[in-house]
């Protein structure tokens, strides 16, 4: 997934950020987060997303292998870590149960 940023690591002190993001968007974020809301991955699996995560932010705002990139993500990206990323998808889909906009299938899931 990582690897598809690779031939624009030439080009990221042209693009924008507004490109770079993007790119890191639709090329790794929307392929990266699947796996770690849908399946129980291991602690090692997580890590590896999670510094998948930081390269990506580190590439998106310009930032150097050294630099401090968590207020870069949590604030300027807002983007979530693996472990939050799970929580927020689950209480999203709890409250699609509770409001009742879920597929029939799902209604009862909570109050069994």
């Amino acid at each position: 997934m990582f690897l598809s940023l690779s031939p624009f690591y030439a080009l990221r002190n042209v693009l924008s950020e507004k490109t770079r993001l993007n790119i890191v968007t639709s090329m790794v974020l929307s392929k990266l987060y699947a796996p770690c809301v849908w399946f129980n991955s291991s602690k090692s699996a997580k890590n590896k997303i999670n510094n998948i995560i930081r390269s990506c932010a580190r590439y998106v705002l310009g930032k150097s292998k050294f630099d401090s990139i968590t207020v870069g993500i949590n604030d300027k990206l807002q983007w979530l870590n693996c472990d939050y990323r799970f929580k927020f998808e689950c209480l999203k889909f709890t409250y699609l149960i509770l409001s009742q906009e879920c597929p029939t299938m799902f209604k009862d899931c909570l109050f069994r």
